[in-house]
């Protein structure tokens, strides 16, 4: 099973956990809901990244999502533009319908990725973060 990508928003795929938000069709939200438990391969622009572990999966609509933040940990976006790039996305299709879009939210876990069991970054991302922002990890 491949879930794919054509951009690496945030640089969600090298954490620890992302989301990714996909337009609603029944399909395709049963299709993640049977394979909730299953491992992907994470296909970024057609070549493989990593594996990982679906974790989760809802229907959320649009409003939702902007209101509850994920539009920040997933794209790196505020609500104005994260709305008009769904918009962009999805204005023609079947079942767009503005604010009260449905969207099926999944997480994944990453499986092929170094973290630190205590914090959840991996090593490489504490000495970016040390250096950065000159802190320890707490």
């Amino acid at each position: 099973m491949e879930i794919k990508f054509c951009k690496n928003w945030n640089n969600k795929l090298n954490n620890k956990y992302f989301t990714t938000i996909r337009y609603l069709t029944s399909s395709k939200y049963f299709y993640y809901q049977n394979n909730e438990g299953n491992i992907f391969d994470v296909i970024l622009k057609g070549n493989k990244v990593s594996t990982a572990r679906l974790v989760d999966v809802s229907q959320k609509d649009l409003a939702d999502i902007l209101t509850s933040g994920i539009n920040y940990t997933d794209a790196a976006l505020d609500a104005d533009d994260f709305y008009e790039m769904m918009k962009r996305m999805y204005h023609n299709k079947d079942l767009w319908d503005d604010w009260e879009t449905k969207m099926i939210v999944l997480i994944f876990k990453n499986k092929d990725k170094n973290y630190s069991s205590k914090s959840g970054m991996s090593e490489e991302y504490k000495r970016e973060y040390k250096k950065v922002f000159n802190k320890e990890d707490r």
